[in-house]
């Protein structure tokens, strides 16, 4: 009996051991072990992003998220978003958490799945191309792309990489063999990375385009008395998906005719992208260096692939078969197009480069390189030194030191290693040499090494370009995203005013002078979901539209403009800066920003304008009172210059008066000299009432030794008892 169990056991593990020989068996179950293991490693790595920093994109996809899993709408601060995006109703299932800090680490986890599943689609296409064992390396390669950073953003690029590449996987099988079918799922696939991201629109021109480099291809694989032949059959089967395009295009013409409205308005957001007046050089300029950037930031060798593997494709038996034709067309097709669209619309709006846009088609170049490896690295003279020189001139042509700024921490990681590198040498010169010779050693590798060798060192060369970009990468992103959460004032829980009142309450933000970094709202706002709305009372949001607010002057109340009947009318809560007296209840502070619980009408106490938050006036100030103490009867105005040196005397005048009036109680005069102070006492008459301050001469810290530029009079501080 024993011994029995012993040979089943044996015979088992022999047909263990023979399953995982097997490629067909052992290259699925790798792909899915480095599937999960990728997926667990980024979820940990995101753990170490703090905060949303990429703002305003961020705010805005996770307020939608927040709306949709409420009650199924697309609402921003509790107003209509015409965003056309399904992705945040894709991670929005992370909003029924009960905590911002679980949504948060569940929003950046669906982002590690969304971005990780495009390796499925790729395995599928690699197996039709390659061995399994070079299929795995495509998944390795695409695992350990950079652009797997952007997880631990909320923005639509990780729900539409894995669009574009199940879209483009389709369209090449729709290629291989055009079927009805086929051609019709390549369509709906299409249709899905235009639903994920509008930027997919570009599937009208990519989709006609391979197919005629994919005719091409065949035509010159072809025996030339077939050729007639193959063009009729080809017109025939293609026009589902040319009519297709052709039909939809008139129906979404005929639809904006009757609605009345312009052809550009089914673009949401985005219609003003799509009826600008572009120049077609300024144009061309940044199309050629998106291709510099996207080439460089693969590590070369994959561009290189792709520029032989088109050139073999026009070549009488230079492809492997019909799959390799119809991946070959696919893939420059979407490579050339998505380019073209990064770089037309840099050239009017962003002036950098973004490869946020343009990192969806980095697979298919992976895939393009994992082919060339498995055929052999076949390198034709010509074609092989035109595919080696081309990345390198591209790359030449980038101006680094004009792209050197912060706003590579938002669209381009690829430059952020060069950046930091230059950070380092303190000197761009040097970086470009250094780039030089990267390129020279790129191209020596994809000409000169011998095959057997090449096999291992050319992947291996560009998985170590991968893990150094991306340590760099992250390191930036793991250190912005702390300095934001700093940066918007929060300390302790983010979640300070959910805690206090519920996060199914309502509050609304008051945006003040006093609030000198928009992180401040943004950062509030985002981890809070009590907060509803931002009232504008004395400045405005920079970046995103809110409510306008306006302060009466004469009496302090804050009237926002709102329609009849909205619950924000009459808010129980405000949240604003802790120096903005708020008249109302003081429950909760947290850093910069303090929770009041008020009543009808929603007013201020008082405000100050023309003192810096370090409480220095400049050559004039303001401290206004709506709301006075009972049995108060005098004004403080405390003013002092202790602690400084070199600067002339500050005459200073103040003086109290009705608030909007012309008349003065009463003024005083004082001299404040270095390192003194003054006290003035003024009388009250009645509230409200205005205290006017000058100060002259101003002075400049900077002419003292301090990098402080600023016109300063003196430090103030006013009481009312």
């Amino acid at each position: 009996m024993i011994e029995r169990q012993l040979e089943g056991r044996a015979l088992a593990a022999e047909r263990v051991r023979a399953a995982v020989r097997n490629p067909a068996i052992a290259a699925p179950l790798a792909v899915a072990a480095l599937i999960v293991v990728a997926a667990v490693a980024r979820i940990l790595m995101n753990r170490h992003v703090l905060a949303p920093w990429a703002m305003e994109d961020e705010l805005q996809y996770s307020d939608l998220a927040k709306s949709f899993a409420a009650d199924g709408h697309y609402l921003f601060r509790d107003q209509p978003r015409n965003i056309l995006s399904i992705y945040p109703a894709l991670i929005s299932p992370a909003w029924f958490a009960a905590s911002m800090t679980t949504t948060y680490a569940l929003a950046k986890a669906f982002n590690v799945a969304l971005m990780t599943s495009a390796a499925i689609p790729l395995w599928f296409w690699a197996r039709r191309l390659v061995s399994p064992l070079s299929s795995v390396l495509a998944v390795v390669l695409f695992l350990a792309i950079p652009s797997f950073v952007y997880t631990g953003e909320i923005l639509t690029e990780n729900a539409y990489l894995p669009a574009v590449v199940l879209a483009l996987f389709g369209l090449a099988l729709a290629l291989e063999r055009p079927t009805v079918w086929r051609q019709l799922l390549a369509l709906v696939l299409a249709a899905l990375a235009v639903a994920v991201r509008v930027q997919g629109i570009v599937f009208v021109v990519i989709i006609p385009t391979a197919i005629v480099l994919k005719v091409a291809f065949d035509l010159c694989a072809a025996e030339p008395s077939s050729r007639r032949a193959l063009l009729r059959d080809a017109a025939r089967r293609w026009s589902v998906s040319l009519g297709a395009l052709a039909g939809a295009a008139l129906l979404y013409v005929v639809y904006k005719t009757i609605q009345g409205a312009s052809f550009y308005s089914g673009f949401g957001i985005y219609s003003g992208i799509a009826q600008s007046n572009y120049s077609v050089r300024e144009a061309s300029r940044w199309v050629v260096y998106h291709f510099g950037e996207l080439a460089f930031s693969v590590g070369v060798l994959p561009f290189s692939a792709l520029v032989v593997l088109i050139g073999l494709a026009f070549k009488r038996g230079g492809s492997a078969g019909p799959a390799e034709r119809a991946f070959v067309a696919a893939a420059s097709a979407g490579v050339f197009w998505t380019v073209v669209e990064a770089g037309v619309f840099a050239s009017d709006f962003a002036f950098r480069i973004e490869e946020r846009y343009m990192f969806n088609v980095v697979p298919v170049l992976l895939l393009a390189l994992v082919v060339w490896l498995d055929r052999g690295l076949p390198r034709p003279p010509g074609l092989t030194a035109a595919a080696a020189l081309l990345p390198a001139a591209l790359l030449l042509t980038l101006p680094y030191t004009g792209f050197f700024t912060v706003a590579l921490y938002n669209d381009t990681f690829g430059l952020v290693p060069l950046w930091r590198l230059t950070g380092r040498l303190g000197n761009v010169a040097e970086t470009e040499v250094l780039v030089g010779l990267g390129m020279l050693v790129a191209g020596l590798l994809f000409v000169c090494v011998p095959r057997r060798a090449a096999i291992v060192v050319v992947p291996a060369a560009v998985l170590a370009f991968f893990i150094a970009s991306t340590n760099s990468v992250f390191g930036a992103v793991e250190f912005l995203s702390g300095a934001t959460r700093h940066a918007g004032g929060l300390s302790g829980d983010p979640s300070w005013i959910d805690h206090k009142i519920g996060k199914n309450a309502r509050a609304e933000f008051l945006f003040t002078t006093e609030i000198t970094d928009p992180h401040v709202l943004w950062q509030s706002e985002f981890w809070n979901r009590s907060v509803h709305r931002v009232f504008g009372v004395t400045a405005q949001d920079p970046s995103i539209p809110d409510v306008t607010a306006p302060l009466d002057p004469a009496t302090g109340r804050i009237v926002p403009g709102l329609p009849a009947g909205s619950p924000d009318l009459k808010p129980k809560y405000v949240v604003a800066a802790s120096t903005v007296a708020v008249d109302g209840e003081r429950i909760a502070q947290n850093g910069f920003l303090s929770l009041y619980r008020v009543r009808a009408p929603l007013r201020l106490t008082s405000i100050t304008a023309g003192v810096s938050p370090d409480t220095w006036t400049g050559a004039s100030a303001a401290y206004t009172r709506y709301v006075v103490p009972r049995g108060a009867s005098r004004v403080d105005v405390l003013v002092e210059r202790h602690g400084i040196s070199g600067p002339p005397p500050a005459k200073v005048r103040v003086a109290i008066g009705p608030v909007g009036g012309a008349a003065v109680w009463k003024a005083e005069t004082w001299t404040v000299k270095n390192g003194t102070g003054h006290r003035f006492t003024l009388p009250l008459r009645r509230a409200p009432f205005q205290v006017q301050l000058s100060s002259t001469p101003t002075f400049s810290p900077s002419q003292f030794g301090s990098p402080d530029t600023r016109q300063l009079g003196v430090r103030v501080s006013f009481s009312v008892g």
